[in-house]
């Protein structure tokens, strides 16, 4: 069965690329292994939509490595070579993995031959791809600055609720010259009305839900966010501003199967004003829209200080069943730490994490904090295993940095005789292109090498000088562990960036880090 078993492999990356559908490519592929005699079982036919290179680390990838080291496939079949992993050094290890297990990697278009020149075509190949993604990548990111900076338009084309683009035609192209408002005017007018009259968000949205009001999105019910974001958008004062935000990779993915970039807002003093764009009928002045938004971050700082309790490992539990963090919750006199997903959402089945007892849980991580700090063997202990471990990692980055500048050398006394070998007439001009590129590629692949390497060294380096700062935030906490305050007790965590991991029967695991801005911690510290 083993010997006419395959899979199908299929990968898009972003949707506004216009790739080859996943339907596309399974079916070509599935009919490439047809032609050849095997047999693709349905749960066989994997595939991802992946914008991150790091393809190799998604879990339908995984899947995918498992029936390779599984044997449990002889064939893999993928739409073209580009669909596999995208780095170069993935792409290898990939090939060297279905070598390895017997497994033959089939493509419908661009098939790779096999041998070293099939290792160094397909290293050259995904090297290529990887600089063209990074290229489209600060290209888009260049194009969106240039729309907005040099051409003074919006960077996308939706618009804020309340409001639509108006478009005029210039040379073929519908450009955007101005917001003007559409049906949906009134829902932001009564937004606002109530937001000036100091109703609170989480009311507003209550509100809105109440009267049957669509959400910008169409659904049912207002998230207090959805309204923040209304409050927040200099839109509504009669300013239209881009580049509020940036493009970052996700924490956490939200679904298995995608990889794609999060924003992260940007602060008001980056944003651009496009003072030529204009807003049509604002929804307030700009003197007010400034009042709401000194008075939503006043209730956020006022928020926290005027909170019932303080949890003082708020941002530090997580659950392990889901990876999301804990939340304190008081309730009749008694707080406790539970897990968002426990209490479920429809068709969803609810987290299997355990509610908390806080005092409890506090506890116990403090203790465990108290016996690292306090117990001199324990604390030595781990010292000495860190200290060690970076002297081991940086003594290897050193090892592999002089190997690689010997290699850099070697590139070098190479193009010296391939030059020599030209002028004697020994080869010819497009052996000496042929290898003067080859020899480029590999130099380009060494020096971005040695780079990561001294990035190592960098942050080993300072490493170390966390080791002393946790050392210096030790001997200061010495000797007040068990009178400290939350509040000093907190700090002290913070300090160590302190990650609790909760699991389905209350299990605790406490990882202590070493921050490299320690010395902040430390001063902070001792000035309580």
């Amino acid at each position: 069965m083993r010997e006419k078993t395959a899979a199908i492999w299929w990968r898009v990356s972003t949707d506004d690329q216009r790739e080859i559908s996943p339907d596309t490519q399974t079916g070509e592929a599935l009919a490439l292994a047809e032609q050849e005699g095997y047999n693709v079982p349905p749960e066989n036919v994997i595939g991802t939509d992946w914008s991150s290179l790091s393809v190799w680390d998604s879990p339908t990838m995984g899947q995918l490595k498992a029936l390779v080291l599984g044997r449990a496939i002889t064939a893999i079949f993928m739409y073209d070579a580009d669909r596999g992993p995208s780095k170069p050094a993935h792409r290898l290890m990939f090939r060297a993995l279905c070598e390895e297990n017997g497994v033959a990697v089939r493509c419908c278009h661009g098939e790779i031959p096999g041998g070293e020149m099939g290792e160094l075509m397909e290293f050259i190949s995904a090297w290529s791809k990887e600089k063209q993604v990074h290229r489209a990548q600060q290209g888009a990111k260049d194009g969106l600055r240039d729309r907005a900076k040099k051409r003074g338009l919006p960077t996308n084309g939706t618009a804020p609720l309340g409001y639509q683009f108006r478009y005029q035609d210039l040379n073929g192209k519908r450009i955007p010259v101005a917001l003007e408002p559409d049906s949906n005017y009134p829902v932001a007018q009564m937004i606002w009305r109530l937001a000036m009259e100091g109703c609170p968000m989480r009311r507003i949205s209550t509100e809105l839900s109440a009267q049957g009001i669509p959400s910008p999105k169409g659904g049912a019910y207002w998230n207090p966010s959805t309204v923040a974001g209304i409050l927040n958008n200099p839109v509504y004062g009669g300013r239209y501003y881009s580049l509020r935000e940036t493009a970052i990779i996700p924490v956490q993915r939200r679904k298995v199967d995608s990889y794609r970039s999060s924003a992260q807002p940007l602060p008001f003093d980056a944003w651009h004003w496009l003072e030529d764009f204009p807003v049509m009928s604002p929804v307030v002045t700009w003197d007010e829209w400034e009042t709401v938004r000194r008075r939503l971050a006043q209730n956020k700082t006022d928020a926290a200080r005027n909170a019932k309790r303080t949890y003082w490992l708020r941002g530090m539990l997580f659950c392990s069943e889901d990876g999301r963090r804990l939340v304190g919750h008081f309730s009749r006199g008694i707080y406790r730490y539970e897990c968002p997903g426990k209490r479920g959402k429809i068709g969803v089945p609810k987290c299997g994490c355990p509610n908390l007892p806080g005092p409890e849980l506090e506890g116990r991580v403090w203790t465990e904090v108290a016996d690292f700090l306090g117990n001199p063997d324990i604390f030595q202990a781990e010292m000495d295993r860190r200290v060690h471990g970076q002297e081991g990692q940086g003594a290897e980055a050193e090892r592999e940095i002089a190997k690689l500048n010997r290699r850099l050398g070697d590139v070098d006394h190479r193009e010296t005789e391939l030059v020599a070998l030209r002028l004697r007439g020994a080869v010819s001009e497009v052996a000496l292109d042929r290898n003067a590129a080859l020899l480029r590629v590999e130099r380009t692949h060494l020096t971005e090498e040695l780079e990561r390497q001294r990035e190592t060294m960098s942050t080993l380096e300072q490493g170390q000088a966390a080791v002393a700062s946790l050392k210096t935030l030790r001997e200061h906490m010495y000797h007040r562990l068990d009178s400290a305050t939350p509040e000093d007790r907190r700090t002290v965590l913070e300090a160590l960036e302190t990650r609790v991991t909760v699991g389905v029967n209350g299990v605790l695991e406490v990882s202590i880090g070493i921050p490299q801005q320690m010395a902040n911690c430390v001063q902070r510290t001792q000035g309580q």
